[in-house]
């Protein structure tokens, strides 16, 4: 487990990440497991960090022996992001774990899970969970399905100013990889739901290059971005900040035309274009915007879909 907050202050809230805590989905052929840092997690615990810590379960279940230096008493509210492929046994096993060591909290959960797990915790939230984190803090008890999704779009999420803990436990799969050391970013503007593929949003430039320093900050001078709400036309500016920060970076699209690469992919500090889940009627387009990648001496690359077609996730 990675713990970040202190742990020996009054935490009220703790935000448990389980996005990774599963193996990931059987058709994925990776030589180890992908773990992404729950930078969304980070920002939101941000909003009041002397009452709120974030837990990373790293492929585990929450034990007593970690809170050691908590007063459990102390928590009134445990939101657990999940994964999209964790399954019902492993959540109802995991907020069980948690009810038990928090006897006195409210347990729900958050993130990108199947619809028909909403009501195994006590709430559920649909959102960035920037207001529900300030509704808990002023002594409401969370119940049911929260949906503020709307109106937290427009919130902006703070950026931690320390380093996050443990960085070498965060990992890109291999072949996302630019250097040593390269974290994936999804939208951790999103807070909770940073891996939603629903909402694709950008912060603008200003928090987008805050957060490039804060992870650089953190150690990490590689940087894939994820699907997000950044389009081509931004990547002059993108390719500025990175430079300024000696970053080298990766970034993804799932919709892109070729008119919107030309003139926009070349150049350093950029390593590498990504498109995520291309469609077969896509498939004339797709090829141009590798050939014009290619031109650029780019790297591409292709993130085909592997989800099961049998889960209906909230995105």
């Amino acid at each position: 487990m990675v713990k970040s907050g202190d742990m020996k202050g009054k935490t009220e809230i703790l935000l448990l990440n389980s996005a990774a805590a599963l193996p990931p989905h059987p058709s994925f052929v990776l030589s180890r497991k992908e773990h992404l840092a729950p930078l969304g997690l980070f920002c939101l615990a941000e909003v009041a960090p002397e009452r709120m810590t974030v837990i990373d379960l790293q492929f585990s279940l929450p034990s007593e022996d970690f809170f050691c230096d908590l007063d459990c008493n102390e928590i009134k509210t445990v939101i657990v992001r999940a994964g999209r492929n964790h399954s019902k046994e492993y959540l109802r096993a995991l907020i069980s774990s948690c009810r038990r060591i928090f006897a006195a909290a409210r347990v729900g959960l958050a993130g990108t899970i199947n619809k028909s797990f909403v009501n195994l915790g006590d709430f559920y939230i649909y959102g960035t969970g920037h207001i529900s984190v300030l509704n808990a803090l002023r002594g409401e008890k969370l119940s049911g399905f929260i949906n503020h999704m709307q109106e937290e779009l427009q919130m902006q999420l703070p950026i931690p100013e320390n380093m996050f803990p443990e960085v070498y436990c965060f990992n890109a799969p291999p072949e996302k990889n630019l250097g040593r050391k390269t974290l994936e970013v999804a939208q951790p503007w999103l807070g909770l739901h940073e891996f939603s593929e629903k909402f694709r949003t950008y912060p603008g430039l200003r928090w987008f290059s805050e957060l490039a320093q804060w992870l650089k900050r953190s150690g990490f001078a590689e940087l894939h971005f994820r699907p997000s709400g950044l389009k081509p036309s931004c990547l002059h500016e993108i390719r500025s900040v990175m430079l300024n920060l000696k970053v080298e970076f990766a970034v993804s699209f799932v919709e892109v035309q070729p008119e919107d690469l030309k003139n926009n992919c070349a150049g350093a500090p950029l390593r590498q274009i990504w498109f995520y889940r291309p469609r077969n009627e896509e498939s004339k387009e797709l090829v141009k915007c590798l050939q014009i990648i290619s031109e650029e001496r780019c790297g591409a690359g292709l993130a085909l879909n592997t989800d099961s077609a049998e889960m209906e996730n909230l995105d």
